[in-house]
């Protein structure tokens, strides 16, 4: 320092400027403050100006460096005419401080746009083309925008120091300007509006900081040089400084973004490693194609599993070699697919080891852009699925070799795989069947419901057997009908909804069933005989009985017809007799003749309370005969079940006689047969045949009821077998058990027969 005492403020030789030596000098507070501004302003350009040059797609903080200038711009031209020697250099300066504004402008509206994300454009565009038309009209008057006409400069005290101010005619062209921030506050208060909307506390935050401190700061600036402009104040410009403020809180946000990028960044390398530790656990392999370098980074695993040495970048040429012949160039074609249309990719392939070992490997990944949008990377992982395959490889020999027609259909209706029983079952290739309609498989008549079917079963697929309770037919190549049983699968996919189709075709079992019903008409028709055989005797005593009065009856209608005059009251009373002697007669002829008949199965509806009546009375000569005794217990006299009437007796016919049968050796006290009938469930009645013989054997249960197993001397065995096939032809079953008093009991169930509603009588 000199240790001068500073002289008196210079004259206006000096311009009105207050110049000083030493350490006073440095004590100019309006150049101190404003370059401040500069500084700061500069300084905040350059650092965010770096942070866009590292990454071009940080757009808001290239605007916001550009921003930053521009305020810069417009403190150095204040400073400048707080320092103006003449009313022409005022004016000048003036002119000039109009272009920071504008590049202030467009860069508060690119702000918004970019970092608000909101905006209408064409008020954007509204906003800074108002201020270039005020530019324009700026220079292309004599003076500037603010002035018609400078007529002097005073000097005033400011901060310490003195500072010019403009003496002139006002100019009208200022309103341009004052239209140009109006319509930029329109349009940030619009964004502003549109972004708090969004609700989030992230873009309600944005919205009160940048959109609230430019419409203020604006305001401020605006109503500082309007109160100027006309003269209502006395003061330099300072516009720079609300201008700055706007900087600030531009920065700050922006700053926040940077914080929160250095904390994505290390969240996301922790993210890494846990994905890296989370693939390793899976079994993943995780890979990077280097596009440009040719080359492919890759973690110890998939070196492991493509046999390469270690992980160290790994030539692409080197990976493509390791892929095995037959699906390198599909592979390749689907990667470079991938990098061409920047997408994803999936594929599966075989790959080679040096040792000779095969593995299937499948890959996924997605293509990576670079900051111009071409390729660069394409990242993926693979993974070992050879045990897949293999069981794939398996399951589709099982599904080969199933001898029913195995078809998968999806959701259009499209058969998608058939195997060798399909082309068995239906004449067709594989071949011929596939990307084909499940239609083609259908007679015509068929075909139209099936689509309304298939429409059903799919909004609702479940399991189960298709058309259940009525004949389904197939349609061959050739033309002809096949019968098919048909079972239903849902198969839930990557690809969507699939259904599974088995089909069978049992015309072998249709001509076995038809062969077997025959059979059994035989089998029931011989069974009938033998019994008749053995109810010869009784037969011949019950017709005995009505024969013998039909005689009798005669002979005395003879004796009363020859009298003188002949007794017709009473020849009118015998010839009633012999006819009802001749109705039983009749009677036991037909029910003789109705167990003889062969025929199929008749089903009616028949009371229970008829059918052991009519056994009972066909028995009975036979038990009297035996010296036993046939008791009936019909719980309800009005059961009515759904049967073959004849059938039917016959079941209880052979019940009945084996009990006759097993009482042989007893007391004749002690021989009774009971007949008994009830309601066993709502759909279901139950006959029972009860006897007090020696009852069965144990572990005989089952095994009396098969063919030619008997305990009879001069038995066939196939009685009980018969009665057996007859109660299942009527959706029945039969067994028997020992009573606890002694003897066995047989029963035997049969559907009751029911109304039109579904519902048994009561």
């Amino acid at each position: 320092m000199s240790g001068r005492t500073p002289p008196d403020l210079a004259g206006p030789a000096h311009g009105g400027i207050l110049w000083t030596d030493g350490w006073y000098g440095s004590m100019s507070w309006p150049t101190v403050v404003w370059s401040m501004v500069v500084a700061a302003c500069l300084t905040m350009a350059a650092m965010h100006l770096f942070i866009w040059l590292r990454n071009r797609r940080s757009w808001a903080n290239l605007v916001f460096s550009v921003a930053a200038v521009a305020v810069a711009g417009v403190a150095f031209f204040e400073l400048s005419l707080m320092h103006a020697q003449s009313p022409e250099e005022f004016g000048t300066l003036l002119r000039w401080a109009r272009l920071p504004v504008f590049v202030l402008t467009i860069a508060l509206v690119a702000f918004v746009r970019i970092f608000l994300r909101a905006g209408r454009p064409w008020l954007g565009h509204a906003a800074w083309g108002v201020r270039l038309l005020a530019v324009i009209v700026n220079f292309s008057v004599p003076t500037n925008l603010n002035y018609r006409e400078m007529t002097g400069l005073r000097q005033t005290e400011f901060l310490g120091e003195s500072v010019a101010l403009a003496e002139g005619i006002r100019s009208s062209w200022t309103r341009l300007a004052e239209l140009a921030s109006l319509v930029l506050l329109v349009f940030v208060v619009d964004a502003s509006i549109s972004c708090w909307r969004r609700g989030d506390s992230d873009s309600r935050r944005k919205a009160l900081t940048v959109g609230g401190s430019i419409v203020l700061f604006v305001l401020l600036a605006q109503g500082h040089a309007v109160l100027l402009t006309r003269g209502l104040i006395e003061s330099p410009y300072f516009v720079s400084f609300p201008f700055l403020g706007i900087v600030l809180a531009m920065g700050y946000e922006l700053s926040r973004d940077v914080l929160r990028a250095g904390e994505l960044s290390r969240e996301l390398g922790e993210s890494e490693q846990r994905m890296e530790l989370a693939v390793d656990a899976t079994g993943l392999s995780s890979w990077t194609w280097d596009v440009q370098q040719g080359k492919v980074r890759a973690t110890e695993q998939f070196a492991r599993l493509f046999g390469f040495e270690d992980s160290d970048p790994i030539e692409f040429a080197a990976f493509l070699s390791r892929i095995h012949k037959d699906d390198r160039a599909q592979t390749h074609a689907v990667m470079r697919h991938a990098i061409d249309t920047r997408g994803d990719f999936g594929t599966e392939f075989r790959a080679v080891l040096p040792d000779g070992t095969e593995r299937w490997i499948s890959a996924m990944g997605k293509a990576a852009v670079d900051n111009r949008g071409g390729p660069v990377l394409l990242r993926g992982v693979c993974i070992d699925v050879t045990e897949r395959k293999r069981a794939e490889e398996r399951l589709l020999l099982v599904v080969q070799a199933a001898p029913n027609a195995i078809i998968v259909v999806d959701a259009q209706g499209l058969i998608v795989l058939a195997n060798l029983g399909a082309e068995r079952v239906f004449g067709y290739t594989a071949d011929e069947l596939l990307g084909k309609s499940i239609e083609i498989l259908l007679p015509e008549r068929l075909r139209a419901k099936h689509l309304e079917h298939r429409a059903h079963y799919l909004a609702a697929p479940v399991a189960r057997a298709m058309g259940a309770g009525r004949e389904l037919a197939g349609r061959r190549k050739d033309g002809t009908e096949v019968p098919v049983e048909v079972a239903l699968t849902p198969l839930r996919t990557s690809e969507g909804m699939q259904v599974l189709v088995s089909a069978t075709d049992i015309s072998d079992r249709r001509r076995s069933e038809v062969e077997m019903q025959s059979l059994r008409r035989e089998l029931a028709h011989v069974g009938r005989v033998s019994l008749m055989g053995q109810l010869a005797s009784a037969l011949a005593h019950e017709l005995s009985q009505p024969l013998g009065a039909i005689l009798r009856n005669a002979e005395a209608a003879e004796l009363f017809v020859a009298q003188t005059p002949p007794d017709l009251k009473e020849v009118t009373a015998i010839l009633e007799d012999i006819c009802e002697d001749d109705r039983r007669a009749s009677n036991v002829i037909d029910r003789m003749r109705a167990l003889l008949k062969r025929g199929e199965l008749d089903l009616t509806t028949v009371p229970v309370s008829e059918i052991v009546n009519e056994v009972v009375a066909l028995t009975n000569a036979d038990a009297l005969e035996r010296h036993m005794s046939i008791q009936v217990d019909l719980a309800d006299d009005g059961l009515l079940v759904r049967g073959d009437r004849v059938h039917l007796e016959q079941v209880l016919l052979n019940l009945v006689l084996n009990s006759m049968d097993a009482m042989g050796d007893l007391p004749p006290e002690a021989r009774r047969v009971v007949v008994s009938a009830r309601r066993l469930d709502a759909a279901t009645a139950e006959v029972a045949v009860g006897d007090t013989g020696h009852g069965i054997e144990a572990g005989m249960f089952t095994k009396v009821f098969e063919p030619f197993y008997t305990t009879k001397s001069d038995g066939l065995g196939m009685g009980l077998a018969i009665c057996r096939t007859l109660v299942e032809a009527h959706s029945g079953r039969i067994w028997v058990e020992n009573n606890r008093d002694g003897g066995a009991t047989f029963r035997f169930t049969v559907p009751l027969a029911l109304t039109a509603n579904g519902v048994a009588p009561a």
